[in-house]
């Protein structure tokens, strides 16, 4: 209320950014947004959108995304800006990559794109310009996943391929995650040599993975058929079974989907998710949530109730 007034004119909007990048950081950590300022903010905001710097612009892209706000039109205005200004960057002003990545990142999420942003992304990760590095380029892969956007010609996915395939070794459980997910997602693509390097990287680092990581990662080792990967199912239930509380009940779900369609099966693992299952229907707040969390799963309970006798 006190500082906002203070910052409409152009010159304070890259301050006004950070400010709304803050406050969204904090709803994030489940605190109110204050969804009237974020309104308020975009006229000016889409006024000056062509002085600000292209951090500046994946920071908006990040805020908005982060607060849940509607802006689709801001976030419209915001796409195009950016491929404005990296189809054409200022002499001496090389792309910000990091940036770049991170707002493809929040536009798909927040369900915006911009099919030349989408096309020129394609083009910059098949020339492998330097600067771009396998974290960004993993980024975009997955950008482009998130909004389907089946037209990426094919040069583009072998260059992100051999990316991904050139720095396996170093990759975070989250980038494994989102590399399984994206090549699994982008028309059932099957790659094996892809595959196994992922499944040999993630046994290395299996202790770090968070409850969403190796979800996601069983479900796509499950969509893509892998029921060689014997060791890697083993070490993940036992990873699961030890953290198993701090699995919300989707993160089960496509835990327990993706064992049953590689064939792996854990009984003391099946038995104690539905312990903790009964354990969360017996109180309200944990039956809102596993509301929330399966209304779309029940598939995949329905398997859990086939496979064990509790």
């Amino acid at each position: 209320e006190h500082v906002y007034p203070h910052l409409q004119t152009p010159e304070q909007i890259p301050v006004l950014v950070d400010l709304l990048w803050g406050l969204a950081g904090i709803s994030a950590r489940e605190l109110p947004v204050d969804e009237e300022l974020f309104r308020l903010a975009q006229a000016p905001i889409r006024d000056a959108l062509t002085v600000l710097p292209l951090k500046s612009l994946s920071k908006l892209a990040h805020a908005y995304n982060w607060a849940g706000v509607e802006s689709f039109g801001l976030m419209e205005a915001v796409a195009q800006t950016i491929y404005q200004k990296c189809r054409n960057p200022a002499a001496g002003e090389p792309i910000d990559y990091p940036a770049f990545a991170q707002a493809m990142k929040s536009l798909a999420a927040r369900q915006c794109w911009y099919e030349a942003l989408g096309g020129l992304a394609t083009q910059l990760v098949q020339k492998r310009q330097p600067g771009l590095l396998p974290r960004h380029i993993i980024t975009i892969a997955k950008s482009l996943a998130m909004m389907k956007y089946d037209t990426a010609p094919e040069p583009f996915w072998t260059s992100a391929r051999g990316a991904v395939l050139g720095s396996v070794q170093v990759l975070t459980p989250q980038q494994l995650q989102d590399v399984a997910w994206t090549w699994t997602v982008r028309k059932q693509f099957k790659d094996v040599e892809l595959f196994n390097a992922i499944s040999i990287r993630s046994l290395e680092v299996l202790k770090d993975f968070t409850p969403i990581n190796l979800a996601i990662m069983v479900w796509a080792f499950a969509k893509q058929g892998r029921t060689q990967d014997v060791t890697l199912y083993k070490a993940a239930s036992l990873h699961m079974l030890a953290h198993l509380n701090l699995y919300t009940t989707q993160n089960i779900s496509n835990a327990v989907w993706g064992f049953a369609g590689v064939g792996f099966k854990d009984l003391p693992l099946l038995t104690e998710a539905a312990n903790l299952i009964t354990q969360r229907l017996q109180d309200e707040e944990g039956r809102a949530s596993l509301t929330v969390d399966s209304s779309a799963h029940e598939e995949r309970w329905l398997l859990l109730k086939g496979n064990c006798s509790v």
